[in-house]
């Protein structure tokens, strides 16, 4: 809710003396301080009112110097101070002195690499000045079914199309950085500048699969059972100098996510609460709950017993990992 806030005082130009912005969307956090740096005043005056330092070595008296002097060209003058550690004397200066703020300031306290720990009293007490005198925001990365939004709506702003299912693709295939997505849809854009309509073939063309989507994809091409897919995704991954075990790591965990979820379908829980409950993002934990539903408890034992045998194998034969991986597969796609 605190995000439509900050929406709103962009829109309506109705801006508070503090804002706190953190969390681990590093796209839409830039996004939405330009958005508020722009509403609050044109590029003429940014010159003259608009600070951007860095809070690590900031001085309290570096800050006063920022905070006390009055805009020189807008109506506020705006001061973003990244990464302010915790332990700064200027957090417990400003929770212990609100007033030392004046309205025609505007102080944003930004988190990009320093992350803060919220459980600790110095977040906390940040936290409650930020919402007593103006707005605290945490901006994370959006659940899945909004990324696809946004990639469509993104492609459509740059009269490209792309259906619903292929943004799905795009999602899963795509880390889920949306700078890199970005980066991705540009590519895609610049690509399709004839045709105008973005397929699968031109994702799989074009995109930098991440580690995970291609994790998946193996996932999903050994519970399809087709080997040669399953194979040629390995080749892949060991291209790209994916350590072996992790490979192996991967499979296996992959089956024993299959079995969790088995398990927590027969105890009535919701496709939403799998999620929750094995830490993992709706669209995965969905297709989880598709292919646990399909494969009985047996296999799926069967399965566990291949994966047992083939770690078993990794730590105490000479044979080599990629091989221990490439019968793994077979044994697994050969239970199904």
């Amino acid at each position: 809710m605190s995000i439509q806030f900050l929406k709103n005082d962009i829109s309506e130009k109705s801006f508070r003396k503090i804002y706190l912005i953190t969390g681990n969307e590093s796209y839409l956090k830039n996004y939405y301080l330009t958005a508020l740096k722009n509403s609050m005043m044109t590029k003429e005056e940014e010159a003259f009112d608009f600070v951007k330092t860095e809070g690590k070595n900031l001085s309290t008296e570096e800050f006063f110097d920022y905070t006390s002097s009055f805009p020189l060209s807008a109506e506020k003058k705006l001061i973003v101070i990244v990464d302010l550690p915790l332990s700064s004397p200027i957090i417990r200066l400003l929770t212990e002195t609100p007033d030392i703020l004046f309205e025609e300031c505007c102080l944003v306290i930004y988190e990009d690499t320093e992350k803060y720990d919220k459980r600790t009293s110095e977040y906390k007490k940040l936290d409650a000045f930020a919402k007593k005198n103006g707005l605290s925001v945490t901006i994370d990365t959006p659940k899945e079914e909004d990324l696809v939004k946004w990639t469509i709506s993104y492609l459509k702003k740059h009269n490209t199309e792309i259906s619903h299912s292929t943004a799905e693709y795009f999602v899963q295939t795509v880390a889920h950085d949306m700078y890199l997505m970005k980066n991705e849809m540009d590519k895609l854009i610049s690509y399709k500048s004839a045709e105008k309509k973005i397929s699968r073939d031109d994702i799989d063309l074009l995109s930098t699969k991440s580690f995970d989507a291609k994790s998946y994809e193996l996932t999903n091409a050994i519970f399809s059972k087709d080997y040669e897919k399953a194979y040629d995704i390995c080749q892949k991954l060991l291209a790209m100098n994916t350590y072996p075990m992790i490979i192996l790591y991967t499979i296996e965990n992959a089956v024993a996510a299959i079995v969790k979820t088995r398990i927590l379908l027969e105890e009535r829980c919701s496709e939403k609460q799998i999620a929750e409950i094995l830490k993992i993002k709706e669209y995965p934990a969905k297709k989880n709950c598709d292919i646990a539903r399909n494969i009985s408890k047996q296999k799926l034992r069967q399965m566990l017993d291949c994966c047992v045998d083939a770690d078993i194998s990794s730590k105490s034969t000479a044979v080599s990992l990629e091989d221990i991986i490439y019968k793994l597969i077979a044994e697994c796609i050969s239970k199904l």
